[in-house]
C-alpha cells in the first residue's frame, strides 16, 4: 500500500513537471521568435484611391519555436484624441506549424468620407494627435492563448489648414450680366499628401444672400501652402447686395474624398 502511495506521489510530481515544462517552453515559444527576430513588420505603404487612404504593412513570421501558433489575430485601430475611432482593420492567420512561415500584409483604410460622417471634419483643419492602437492575440499549441495591446500617438497635420479668402478690390463690370471680384485663396497643407482637386466656392454676404460662385482646380504640395488668386463672378442683379463680408461655402473633391466647410471674409 505504501508502495501504491509513494508511486502516485511520483507520478503526480511528474506529472506537475511535465505541465511546467510544457508552460515554460510555451511561454518562451513566442519570446524565442522575437530574440531571433523571426518576426519582422515591414514598412507602412500608403496608396491613394476611391477616395480612401490605405496603408498597406507586410510582416513576415518564421515559426522556429517549440509549438504550432494558432488563431493569430491582429486588430489595427486609429482613433481621435478623445478615443473617437476612425477606422479599425484585422487580419486573422488560422495556423501557423512549427517550423513553417508565412509572409502577409496588414491592410488599414481610412476614408475621408468617414472622418466627416464621425463628425471628425476638425482634422481636415487642425493640426492634432491620432492614436494608432494595436491588439496581437493567438494561441500556443492550439491550447494557451495569449494577449497583448499597444498603442501609440502620432502627430496629425491638417490637410486645410486656416483656410482664408481675402477680396482684392470692389465688384468690376465683366461683361453685359456679371462682374468680377479679384480674390485671393490661401490654406497651409500639413498633410502627408498632396491635395489636388476641384474646388468650388460659393460666396454670400452678412445676410446670407448669395453673391456668385468661383469653381476651378487646386493643386497643394504637402507640407507647402497654397496662395492662388481666384475671380468671383457675381450677377448684375446681386451687385446691390455686396458689403464687403459675409461667408465663403466650400465643397472639394478629389480621389481622396469630398468635404465641404465654410469660413468668413471681410471680419
Amino acid at each position: 500500500m505504501k508502495q501504491s502511495i509513494r508511486a502516485l506521489g511520483w507520478a503526480s510530481k511528474i506529472l506537475w513537471i511535465a505541465i511546467a515544462s510544457f508552460m515554460i517552453m510555451a511561454l518562451y515559444s513566442p519570446l524565442k521568435l522575437v530574440l531571433e527576430g523571426q518576426i519582422e513588420i515591414g514598412l507602412p505603404h500608403p496608396s491613394f484611391s476611391n477616395e480612401t487612404i490605405t496603408v498597406s504593412i507586410p510582416f513576415f513570421i518564421n515559426n522556429t519555436g517549440f509549438f504550432d501558433i494558432s488563431d493569430l489575430n491582429v486588430t489595427l485601430s486609429v482613433g481621435d484624441r478623445s478615443g473617437a475611432s476612425i477606422s479599425e482593420s484585422a487580419t486573422s492567420v488560422q495556423n501557423i506549424p512549427r517550423g513553417g512561415r508565412i509572409n502577409g500584409t496588414h491592410v488599414i483604410s481610412i476614408g475621408i468620407d468617414d472622418v466627416v460622417s464621425k463628425n471628425l471634419t476638425y482634422l481636415l483643419f487642425e493640426d492634432s494627435v491620432i492614436v494608432l492602437g494595436e491588439s496581437v492575440g493567438l494561441k500556443i499549441a492550439h491550447v494557451i492563448p495569449l494577449q497583448a495591446s499597444t498603442s501609440v500617438n502620432m502627430s496629425w497635420g491638417a490637410p486645410f489648414y486656416h483656410p482664408s479668402i481675402g477680396l482684392v478690390d470692389f465688384p468690376e463690370p465683366y461683361n453685359s450680366t456679371h462682374y468680377e471680384i479679384a480674390a485671393w485663396l490661401s490654406f497651409e497643407n500639413h498633410s502627408p499628401f498632396d491635395i489636388d482637386g476641384t474646388l468650388r466656392l460659393e460666396v454670400f454676404n452678412e445676410r446670407r444672400e448669395f453673391l456668385g460662385l468661383w469653381v476651378g482646380e487646386i493643386r497643394a504640395l504637402s507640407g507647402e501652402e497654397y496662395n492662388g488668386t481666384v475671380n468671383l463672378f457675381i450677377p448684375l442683379a446681386s451687385v446691390f447686395m455686396f458689403s464687403g463680408m459675409g461667408e465663403v461655402h466650400a465643397h472639394f473633391e478629389s480621389p481622396i474624398g469630398t468635404m465641404d466647410w465654410r469660413f468668413t471674409y471681410g471680419q
